[in-house]
């Protein structure tokens, strides 16, 4: 079984972060370069540098503190470094310990502090769980639940309807019941929670629906 502990020994950039074209920037090549890459594979989005193996049932996470920014003028073409006011790891981490308290826990991806690196930038561990499209929901939702829904979209939550594929939120109402779910989407909507596109959503290997990131880009 792979090691995490292995992460602590990094070395991340000061300025760490992707591009606009989501490509791997020097200073993402500077950490892979550090990593064991016959045991694991790395992925990132806007905010977080992820490491996967595949036996793990948990990934780490280690968050961006920026990103690099294409700048050009009639001379030359050149990136400049655009450090981020939050650490969206951190912030993942925090509205997981909110989520215990609005007891919706079961709906996010279990999220623990586990560390810094060799130079002090936190690593996060979260429950490994497959996204929208790459996941396969075992879910065979009831009419009962459908009709929950129905009334759910049409009623105070319509909003809810634009933010959530129809399949992956009756979902939630078939595993975790009609309550929880409106306290789902109260607790989204005082955290201003709204980025949830199919790379943000998914499903556990039991079928059970879950978030997989939370913490919108930009809206903090």
């Amino acid at each position: 079984m792979f090691d995490f502990n292995i992460l602590k020994n990094l070395i991340v950039p000061e300025e760490f972060g992707s591009d606009e074209y989501n490509e791997a920037t020097p200073a993402i090549k500077a950490v892979m370069e550090q990593l064991p890459l016959d045991e694991v594979y790395v992925d990132w989005g806007a905010t977080q540098f992820v490491i996967i193996n595949h036996e793990a049932d948990r990934v780490a996470k280690i968050p961006f503190s920026g990103e690099f920014i294409d700048c050009e003028n009639d001379e030359r073409e050149w990136q400049e470094f655009s450090p981020y006011n939050t650490n969206y790891s951190y912030l993942t981490y925090e509205l997981y310990q909110q989520a215990k308290n609005w007891e919706i826990i079961d709906l996010f991806a279990e999220t623990e502090f586990f560390g810094t690196t060799k130079n002090g930038v936190e690593i996060y561990l979260q429950e490994k769980v497959k996204s929208y499209y790459d996941g396969n929901s075992r879910s065979h939702s009831s009419e009962a639940s459908k009709k929950k829904y129905r009334e759910l979209i049409n009623g105070k939550f319509s909003s809810a309807q634009s933010l959530f594929p129809e399949d992956w939120l009756t979902a939630v109402i078939e595993w975790y019941g009609i309550d929880l779910t409106k306290d789902f989407l109260l607790f989204c909507e005082e955290n201003n929670l709204d980025d949830f596109h199919t790379g943000n959503i998914g499903w556990r290997e039991d079928g059970t629906p879950c978030v997989l990131d939370w913490a919108g880009f930009n809206e903090w």
